[in-house]
């Protein structure tokens, strides 16, 4: 088990909406240079453990319900660790260029020059200004 195999399972590639795999984009690779060996080691034996313990099968060999459900255990046993890793893998996968062109949000930063925002209709909180203010001081 490596951490590129449980990338394959929590960011698989998807043909249909023409999304890139995360190990195809290198977020492994990325990921490696944030988190230490030992935490990825730490990791997938507590992974590894559970898909023992669970299904009586090593990690590799189960299917990504199995998979998943093995991911949500293993939080219970190190929340701190799990969530890190996880988060870790959803950035370097939503912030990569290529991801980001893919889900039209642009491959530029959103402010000051990039993303358009809608313009909102300010005149809706007319009333709410006209009202004053609800509260009465205390001094």
């Amino acid at each position: 088990m490596s951490l590129s195999q449980f990338l394959n399972v929590i960011l698989p590639s998807d043909s249909t909406l023409g999304m890139p795999s995360a190990v195809e984009i290198g977020v492994d690779k990325n990921v490696m240079h944030v988190l230490t060996p030992n935490q990825i080691d730490v990791f997938l034996f507590i992974l590894n453990g559970i898909a023992q313990e669970r299904f009586a099968n090593s990690l590799s060999s189960l299917n990504e319900k199995e998979y998943l459900l093995c991911i949500e255990k293993a939080k219970r046993a190190d929340a701190r660790l799990v969530n890190n890793i996880v988060q870790q893998c959803l950035t370097a996968y939503y912030t990569h260029p290529i991801v980001l062109t893919k889900i039209n949000s642009g491959a530029v930063p959103p402010f000051p020059y990039g993303n358009q925002i809608e313009s909102d209709d300010w005149l809706m909180l007319q009333k709410v200004f006209e009202r004053g203010p609800i509260y009465r001081n205390v001094l």
